[in-house]
Parts: C-alpha cells; structure tokens; sequence
C-alpha cells in the first residue's frame, strides 16, 4: 500500500511531527463510514466523566464501532505513515473506532491522546498514534489545529487522512456552519518509557 499511497497522493508533513494524506479514501469509503453510523449517535464524554466538565472540553457526538473493514482501511494507512514519516514507533493494538460528529458550535479543545506511558485498562498498552479523517466538506470552522502551530492543518477534503503521535497536543476548533464528521483511530502498543 505505501508505495500505491506515494504514487497517488503526496503526502503533506512536517517530520516527525504529522503526516497528512490528501484524500486518502474515496467519497463512497467515507459515506460507508457515515452511513453506519445512522441513528446510533450518542453525547461524547471525556475522561473527566462528567457532562458538566466534558461539555467545556469538547461538544460532539460519537459512534464506537468494531467493524473489520474500516479497521483494513486505517492499518495500511498508519503502517505507511509510520514509515514514511520515520517514526518507526512500535505498535500492536488498535481501539474501538471513533465516529464523530461536530454540529454548529461543537468543537473538542486542546488535549492529547496520551502521556505515553500510562497503560489503558481497555487494551493494557497505551495510545502511540492518532488519527483523523475527513469524512465529509459540508462544514465552516471545524480546522483541525496542533498546539504551537501557526494556523491549522489543510485537510483538503473528503478523505484527507491526518496521523501523529498521540502526545501531541490538538484540537478542533469551533463549527461556523453546517456539521463535521471525522473517523478516529489509536493504535497502540508498549509505553515509550
């Protein structure tokens, strides 16, 4: 798959830090995705555990799913990325699938995935990349944004694939209009410490 990502897409990334792939999955992948998780919304939380303070953290809804054929789409483009941007992190497990929806005003504020070396109690391994993807454009605002960068990553689209480490740290900014939808991944493995 790497050599069939470098030939149709270029990816944009700064190393070491992200890599993003232009329209790595096609619009009808994307709608697959969007069409499973119809009428199976439900309140995202944080680990704060509590909607009061999950509320001032992050405003969306969530699907969870296990389904094998997303998981295929992700693995290949996380293998790819972690070879190409040289990180080269030893890896594992994958969690549950994260479908989210943003509607107007949702955002999710800055945090991180993980510390690197707190164990999870779901997978016993801790969250080493995270990914992101695009899976509609029918939104306003929604940029997704590293802490310390100067303006927000270009998702270019229906499709775009973002992986970085799970340390960093990240957000998405406020829906101006309409509503985002993105697919999220963690792949795990052993503490880096």
């Amino acid at each position: 798959m790497l050599e069939a990502i470098k030939q149709q897409q270029k990816p944009m990334y700064a190393p070491k830090e992200y890599i993003a792939f232009p329209n790595a999955l096609t619009k009808e992948q994307c709608q697959e995705i969007l069409d499973y998780a119809k009428g199976k919304w439900e309140s995202a939380e944080t680990v704060a555990n509590t909607k009061e303070i999950s509320g001032r953290i992050r405003q969306s809804d969530v699907v969870w799913c296990t389904k094998q054929k997303f998981f295929q789409m992700v693995d290949g483009l996380v293998n790819d990325a972690n070879s190409v941007a040289d990180w080269n992190f030893q890896t594992d497990a994958i969690e549950d699938l994260q479908i989210t929806r943003y509607k107007k005003g949702g955002f999710f504020n800055y945090h991180a995935d993980t510390n690197g070396f707190t164990r999870l109690s779901s997978t016993n391994k801790v969250r080493k990349l995270s990914v992101s993807i695009i899976l509609n454009d029918e939104f306003e605002g929604g940029e997704f944004e590293f802490l310390g960068h100067q303006k927000p990553i270009e998702t270019n689209g229906i499709g775009t694939v973002i992986i970085f480490p799970s340390y960093m740290v990240h957000r998405v900014r406020p829906i101006k209009n309409g509503t985002r939808y993105s697919l999220v991944a963690w792949i795990c493995g052993e503490p880096f410490v």
